[in-house]
C-alpha cells in the first residue's frame, strides 16, 4: 500500500474523530465533568476563608 494512501485514511479518521466531537459537543461536556470534579476535590481542602495582606 502507497504511503499516500496510508496518509488519506489517516487524515480521514482524523477528520471523522474530531467532526464527531465538535458536532456532538463532547469537548465541552468533557470540561463540565471535569469542573464538578474539581469543584468537589478543592471543596474539600482546609482553606483559610480570610483574606490576609
Amino acid at each position: 500500500m502507497a504511503w499516500y494512501w496510508i496518509a488519506l485514511i489517516a487524515a480521514a479518521g482524523a477528520f471523522v474523530l474530531l467532526f464527531t466531537v465538535y458536532m456532538a459537543n463532547l469537548d465541552m461536556k468533557l470540561v463540565a465533568f471535569l469542573y464538578v470534579i474539581l469543584n468537589k476535590y478543592h471543596d474539600k481542602k482546609e482553606h483559610e476563608r480570610d483574606i490576609q495582606f
